[in-house]
């Protein structure tokens, strides 16, 4: 019998869920589209959630982790399509399901574009807003290392479009006496599309932020922690390396990514 997408768990707030709310916000798509015709003629549309990423990069994250954490949320019988797009080099999670889909909207999260989003109100503690901080940087945020002299700084980086959700990281990173810098309306050129976007950064920069966030958020994502382990490890992060070569050095230099 197949999976019915609309018999799914809605599980109560716990860190899971932060986390999982914290993806959908980052590379996350929650929007209505047209799904062909009914017999009349009329344009038939379907509700859809979707997860994009990199086909090679994020693969692992999304097919091990993110599948594995809304299965355990919302339950075995949740269908999660995998569609892989070789032209525009993506991976994409999809789910079909209506009550999620509703689930996702009573809790405030937007239905298509994500220009005003907020963190949800039912993310209301210390331990959700870091597994929400988590998911969100999982998703959209970068581990990048910049030269200064001849130290290397870690920089964790976030970027949204949605001020209101800056805002919220903001607070949520104060609280956690984690020191950053925010870049309001900075112009941001997408190659692929030719426009032009407004883009909040949030830079947390330096060694003692960076041990702070690992010790008290952490990250899920290998693409992350991969450079991490390295970082940590062997005091230093090649630039310009795929995952693929980070797992291969932090394997033969016998490193644990779980550290």
């Amino acid at each position: 019998m197949p999976n019915n997408p609309n018999i799914i768990d809605i599980p109560t707030i716990c860190e899971d869920l932060a986390e999982d709310i914290g993806i959908q916000l980052g590379d996350g798509c929650i929007g209505i589209f047209k799904d062909g015709k009914l017999k009349n003629g009329a344009p038939r549309y379907r509700k859809s959630i979707e997860i994009c990423g990199n086909k090679t990069e994020d693969r692992p994250y999304l097919i091990e982790h993110v599948r594995s954490l809304k299965r355990k949320l919302y339950g075995d019988n949740f269908s999660i399509q995998i569609i892989e797009n070789r032209n525009a080099g993506t991976v994409v999670l999809v789910m079909k399901s209506v009550k999620l889909f509703d689930f996702y909207k009573s809790i405030g999260l937007p239905i298509g574009p994500k220009t005003h989003a907020k963190m949800p109100e039912i993310i209301n503690s210390i331990p959700l807003r870091r597994a929400f901080l988590r998911g969100l940087t999982d998703t959209d945020g970068c581990l990048c290392f910049r030269i200064n002299g001849k130290y290397r700084c870690p920089v964790i980086r976030l970027a949204m479009k949605s001020t209101e959700l800056a805002r919220d990281v903001c607070k949520a990173l104060d609280e956690n006496e984690l020191t950053y810098s925010w870049m309001r309306d900075s112009k941001r050129h997408d190659k692929r599309t030719g426009n032009t976007h407004t883009i909040n950064d949030i830079y947390i920069a330096g060694n003692k932020n960076l041990e702070k966030w690992m010790k008290l958020i952490g990250f899920n994502n290998p693409v992350h922690r991969s450079k991490y382990i390295l970082y940590k490890e062997l005091g230093m992060c090649l630039k310009h390396t795929c995952l693929e070569e980070r797992l291969r050095l932090i394997k033969e230099n016998d490193l644990n990514m779980k550290n």
